[in-house]
This record gives structure tokens, sequence and C-alpha cells, in this order.
């Protein structure tokens, strides 16, 4: 019998979905941005590398071509530890083609974010002391399908999804038990996620007057100016740290890269329904939108209860000083900032909502606030609450399980009809592994010419097969060579259209599908 209880329970709960999941990751594909920011990495690995061990450095680089990590680099704003350690891992072990090398970063990918589970889980038992609570707070996290399907291979927004949540469960800790050691925790978060992503400054800033909410009690003003100033400094020490490019010229670097980042120019066109936009101008709902449209509508529900219940707790937060109050409002502010930081900077954005996906663990914080007074009100919305939630995540496995390994293509009841002429869809064309794969098996040609009528590149798509099967096909640059034309309807120019409209004449070989939508199609010439 299921005893949610024991704590034996959970962990071989745990234990399970993590080794289903990873027996199913290799049925993903490669994103866009994973080739790019493997490349990033190593370019920060050589530049540590010929810091400290130039010899060694210089023989394994040999004649490849790395760029050099100055004020000059593209790219100097995104903080390279993680990929850099990937690429550390990757020439220890001699990991050398491609498919390997990738695969082996989406095992990694997946073991951080579902280490981030658990640690969500902790968080929402320090909040709600409730052992079931928090297992259906993980339960909806995992559960979320876009979520789920970029956990393997999203190694920029999924990662930094991931650390939020360490973070969040050290500073909410501080509220509970404070520490040296809990803050050495939080502070070495905090670096983690600026230097992940230099927009992490925001938590800084957050749990800097936070800290001033929840400890002016408990300390007199000196020594919490003192405690204040500890956290400042070994989390700036830890930003130099683990950032490499900060070395030389912290202050200088920092705000270059800063600066960069405010004023990244890489523009790419999205569709919002219906409409195509350009990363540079959206609409200012352009985030909260995606978000609507892409999250299971239950969620939505719970959510807007939480912030209903949380409105009636205020004054009593600040006057009583509840740890599990003030965590909920904590949570809430990580929302409200954001909804600020959006409309204020109105950043540059692509494809959906995936450079907020580390908001979504504070939202659903706040929807398990709501389920829990939904089922504290009588016995008869208690039961309602359950068979609801029961259903949901019925209904979600099901539909993963019918779409896998489409996930990223989920759409709520909000997106109505004509899905595929309204939205970005498989922008990153993961589901062109499948189709691939697809066409190796159909076709008796030992060498296979493929045009790709997309934004995003098939060169990248194909580090999803291995060698023998990558090397069967040839990209050509016009589809009246191909043997086969594979789209993934994510095109704007008025060529790529025209093309379109061409190979309508062609034989239709196969569509992979996401709620009766087509995803991607291959064309046979």
């Amino acid at each position: 019998m299921f005893n949610y209880k024991n704590n034996h329970t959970i962990n071989f709960i745990f234990f399970v979905i993590f080794i289903f999941c990873l027996l199913i990751l290799k049925d993903y594909g490669v994103s866009q941005d994973e080739y790019a920011f493997r490349i990033h990495g190593f370019v920060t690995l050589n530049y540590v590398g010929n810091i400290f061990l130039p010899e060694l450095t210089n023989s394994f680089v040999g004649e490849k071509d790395i760029q050099i990590l100055d004020a000059n680099y593209q790219g100097k704003s995104y903080g390279a530890y993680y990929s850099a350690i990937l690429g550390l891992i990757e020439v220890i072990f001699n990991i050398e083609d491609k498919y390997y090398q990738f695969l082996f970063r989406h095992y990694i990918n997946f073991t951080i974010f579902f280490s981030s589970l658990i640690f969500f889980y902790k968080s929402l038992l320090l909040i709600t002391n409730n052992k079931l609570l928090s297992f259906i707070g993980f339960l909806i996290l995992l559960l979320t399908p876009r979520i789920f399907a970029n956990s393997f291979y999203n190694t920029i927004d999924i990662y930094f999804f991931s650390i939020v949540i360490f973070l969040n469960y050290f500073t909410i800790k501080i509220f509970y038990n404070w520490n040296v050691k809990n803050l050495i925790f939080v502070s070495l978060f905090t670096a983690l996620v600026i230097d992940h992503r230099i927009a992490g400054i925001y938590f800084l800033i957050q749990n800097l007057f936070f800290f001033i909410f929840v400890l002016k009690k408990k300390f007199i003003n000196k020594e919490l100016f003192l405690y204040q100033l500890f956290y400042l400094i070994t989390s700036l020490f830890f930003v130099y740290i683990f950032w490499p490019y900060l070395w030389s010229d912290p202050l200088n670097n920092f705000v270059s890269a800063f600066l960069e980042m405010s004023r990244w120019n890489y523009k790419v066109y999205s569709l919002l329904n219906g409409i195509e936009y350009i990363s540079d101008n959206l609409p200012w709902f352009y985030t909260f939108f995606w978000i609507t449209i892409t999250t299971p509508v239950i969620y939505l529900i719970f959510f807007l209860s939480g912030i209903f219940y949380l409105s009636f707790e205020l004054k009593k937060t600040f006057d009583t000083k509840s740890q599990n109050l003030i965590s909920n409002f904590y949570f809430l502010s990580i929302i409200i900032g954001h909804i600020f930081v959006i409309l204020i900077m109105k950043p540059n954005l692509y494809n959906g909502w995936r450079h907020f996906y580390y908001l979504y663990p504070s939202i659903v914080i706040i929807s398990v606030y709501g389920i829990k007074n939904l089922l504290n009100k009588n016995n008869f919305l208690k039961i309602i609450t359950y068979l609801v939630l029961i259903c949901n995540f019925i209904i979600l496995i099901n539909w993963k399980i019918q779409n896998h390994p489409n996930q990223q293509v989920y759409f709520n009841i909000f997106a109505d009809k004509d899905i595929k002429n309204k939205f970005d869809m498989d922008y990153w064309s993961l589901s062109y592994k499948e189709q691939l794969l697809n066409i190796i098996k159909n076709e008796r040609k030992n060498k296979i010419k493929i045009y790709n009528l997309s934004e995003s590149k098939v060169f990248y798509s194909l580090f999803s097969l291995k060698k023998i099967d990558r090397e069967k096909f040839i990209i050509v640059n016009s589809p009246e060579e191909a043997d086969y034309i594979i789209t993934n309807y994510y095109f704007f120019d008025n060529y790529k259209k025209k093309v379109f409209k061409k190979i309508l004449d062609f034989e239709k070989f196969s569509d992979i599908r996401v709620d009766k939508n087509v995803i991607s199609s291959v064309f046979k010439n």
C-alpha cells in the first residue's frame, strides 16, 4: 500500500521515476542551442587551461580554431561554467562522436533537473510540513509537458530553472533555520545563478530585502548589516570564481557583459496568435500569453486560488512573521518582481516563454498553497480537489505517452483551434530525429540528399543520430536537387514561403502530429 508519509516509499518512487526517464531519454533530439552552448564552454575551458595548464591545453587544442574569451567575444555575457565543466568531462572521457557528446549532456542535464525536483519537494516540505502536498507539487512540476520535454535537451533554460530551485530552497531554509552554513549555500547558488544568466542578479537583490524583513527582529541592526554584507561579499566572490571572463578585470568586464546582455540584438521571428513578431518588438503580453496557453489549465486555476488566499494573509504575515507565509510571499514576490522586469525592460525574447521557465516553480508553489486551502475548506471540496488532481495527472500522463517524445508542443484549450498556423510549434526541430530515422528505414540509397525548409538548421538535428546514420545524409541548397525535403513549418521569409508552395506538389512521405496538428513533414522528390 502507498504510504506517502514513509521516506523510503517517497525515495523509492523518486528512484523509479528517475530510472524510467533515463530509459526514454534517447528518444529526444538535439536542440538548436546545444551546439553553440558546447562551443561556448570550450572557449571558456581553453581560456582557463591557458592560465593554469598551458602546455596540456595546447596539446589538446592542437590546430582547432577556438575563439579567444575577451571583450570582442560575442557571448561573454553568458556564463559558461556549466558547459565548461561538461566539456572537461567530455575531454577526460574522450567522448569523440557528436552523437555521444550530446547524449552525455542530455543525461547530465536531466539528472540535474531531477535533483532540483527533489529539492523542490523539500522546499514544499519546509513550507507545508505535509508530504502529500509536497509530492503533489513535485508531480505538477514533473508532469508539465513542456518543462518535462525541455529537461532532456535544454541545457540553458532548464539548467537555469534547476539552479534557481536550489537557490530558493536554501533561501527559504534561512527563514526557518538561520546559520552561516545555510547563508554560504545561498551565496554559492546566488553566484551560480548570476554566472549562468546575468539577469539572475534579481535574486541577489530580492534576497537582500527579504533577509532584512525576516531577520530584523532576530538581530540588532549592526549584526543584521554584517550578515547582509557577508552575503553580498561571498556572493560576489563566488560570481568572480565561477566566471572566468571576470578574472582579468572584474568590474569592467561585468559591466561589459551586462551591457551586452541588455543590448542583445540577435533577432528571431515568432508567431503569436497568427501574427509574426520580431523578438525585439514583442507585445507587452507576449510572455503572459504563452504561459496562459501552454500551462495545464487546472494549474492556472490553482495558482489564481493561491493568490486569492494569500491576499487575505498579507497583514497576518507582517504581524506574525510566520515562516510559512513569508516563504509563500517570497515566491509570489519573484513572480510580481519579474512582471515589472518584463514590462519595464522589454527583453529580447525567443520562441515562447522558455527564457522564463525558472518562474514556473514559484507559480507551482503558489498553486500548492491554493490546493492546501481548498483541501482545508470542507470534505466535499477536499474530495473534488483530489479527484481533479488525480484526473489531471492521468490525462497528462496519457497525453505525454500519446505524443512522446514531442511534449514540447503542448498547448491547452486556451490556444483555440488552428494552432499550427497561429503559434510557433516545433521551432527547434526536435521532431526531425524521428523523421530522419524514418527516412533511413525506408530508403535503400547509401547517400540521401536532403533539403531543409526551416529557420532552424538540420545540421544540428543530425547530431541526434549515430555517426553511421548521420553520414548517409547530404544537405543540399535547393529542393530540386534533394531526394527529400524536410520542414518544421518554422519559416518567415518570402523565399521560403515560395519554396513551400512549390513542394506541396511533391509526394508527402511522412507527418509527425501532436494533437492532430502537423509539427513536421517530409516530402519526397
